[in-house]
């Protein structure tokens, strides 16, 4: 039964955490958006997307940070696991982003390839940066 109750502790509960963050974030900026008259039906699939991104922010949490009732220290290692799984999942952009610099400061150069005629390497297009609510935010196509 211990066993359950650790299972549980350190990852159904971290995951279920960084959801409820995500929706907390999402139901503001909603309420945001419906006082500005600024609410599109398309921002329902970026709130979707970054609920899930919550699951897995959180589920990150409880990997990296186990329940520890000993610390009475003061800062990062006061707060537990579960506050950080609710944090992060709310600020889902922000840990992302900060894991993407990271990956960054440790990969190496873009790899090349060559162009249509073979004879010189040339860069391979970088993918544009944008975080979910911008994919959203982006007009709809008009019906010709």
């Amino acid at each position: 039964m211990e066993r359950v109750a650790d299972v549980f502790q350190q990852f159904v509960l971290p995951m279920l955490y960084g959801g409820l963050g995500a929706i907390a974030y999402a139901l503001r900026t909603l309420a945001q958006q419906s006082r500005d008259r600024l609410y599109r039906v398309e921002n329902e699939t970026a709130d979707s997307l970054r609920t899930w991104l919550g699951v897995i922010a959180g589920l990150a949490i409880g990997w990296f940070f186990a329940p520890d009732n000993k610390s009475t220290g003061a800062g990062l290692s006061a707060l537990s696991p579960l506050a950080l799984a609710f944090v992060a999942g709310y600020s889902v952009d922000l840990l992302f982003t900060a894991m993407d610099r990271l990956v960054a400061a440790f990969s190496g150069p873009a790899p090349t390839q060559p162009d249509q005629s073979g004879s010189r390497p040339s860069q391979l297009p970088k993918p544009a940066k944008s975080s979910i609510n911008s994919l959203a935010a982006q007009p709809a196509a008009a019906a010709v």
